[in-house]
């Protein structure tokens, strides 16, 4: 009886009580955090009328991503839909030449891809250039980097339509193309078209209700830093000569937090670190044009 009266004792009771009411806050805010996001509408991106078909570049991009310094536009005839992407950036540039671009498509509403294509094909021979900090890339050291390689690309691309991933080759000439060029101002253009056709087969019943997204990888590099030198202020007088072991703990203290300060500079909004690897990840609903 002294055990139950100990066990159900008020403050015991009162404990209880306090966390049933945070459950029951927990379970609350985790509903409405749900409902939220079934709420969220994605934006409206009006696709404008492509007079000739085709793929080539014929009009400047309306829609910008300033994250990827990035220009995008939907393009859409009576039997095709056409992305055209651009970009003078060469952090981005790198990023499509080496891992792609997947443009997904559904009719959910949702960040889903459903149906997606993947041009060009994922290239890792490509080795992406180790930023240095500080150090600017000239035009025409970029342009001499990216010509040969935006050449090389072919048109063959990952197409998957809910029943796994297939690579179209460009010679079976199918509806769905890819194109990379370089235009007269040295952008690089990535221009894609499908058919009206092939998404309705893939699943995409209402063209009237399509969502888009547009995704690129981040190149997952990490930032070259300068290799310690004798005359390198991280290392002491005594451990270049030999001498001073007593104090080459504080030192090794010092490197540490050095290292780790690095470490939380990469991952900082605004670092070239965190805009190598940062990734792309545009979604919207397409109003398509009637001419």
């Amino acid at each position: 009886m002294l055990k139950a009266a100990s066990f159900w004792n008020p403050e015991r009771q009162n404990l209880i009580k306090q966390q049933t009411r945070d459950m029951k806050k927990i379970l609350l805010a985790a509903g409405l955090l749900t409902l939220l996001g079934a709420c969220v509408k994605l934006p409206v991106h009006k696709s404008t009328w492509k007079e000739d078909k085709g793929i080539k570049q014929d009009v400047s991009p309306r829609y910008y991503d300033s994250e990827s310094q990035m220009f995008y536009q939907v393009r859409n005839d009576a039997d095709n839909v056409y992305v055209h992407l651009k970009t003078a950036n060469s952090i981005c540039m790198q990023k499509i030449l080496r891992n792609g671009v997947k443009i997904s498509f559904n009719n959910n509403g949702k960040k889903e891809a459903e149906v997606y294509t993947k041009y060009p094909l994922a290239n890792h021979m490509i080795n992406p250039e180790r930023p240095k900090s500080g150090r600017q890339i000239s035009l025409e050291e970029k342009i001499r980097k990216i010509k040969p390689l935006v050449a090389s690309t072919k048109g063959d691309l990952i197409w998957s339509n809910g029943n796994g991933e297939q690579v179209v080759f460009s010679a079976d000439k199918r509806d769905i193309k890819g194109e990379l060029i370089l235009d007269k101002e040295n952008n690089l253009c990535y221009l894609f078209s499908i058919s009206k056709v092939e998404l309705i087969e893939a699943g995409i019943k209402d063209l009237n209700e399509l969502s888009m997204g547009i995704q690129i990888d981040g190149l997952k590099i990490q930032m070259q830093r300068p290799q310690p030198t004798q005359d390198s202020p991280q290392m002491s007088k005594g451990s270049r000569n030999g001498r001073g072991g007593g104090r080459s703990g504080g030192g090794g203290g010092q490197r540490g937090g050095g290292q780790k300060g690095r470490q939380q500079s990469a991952n900082q909004p605004n670092s070239q670190a965190h805009k190598v690897n940062q990734s792309t990840d545009l979604w919207f609903k397409v109003e398509f044009s009637q001419k």
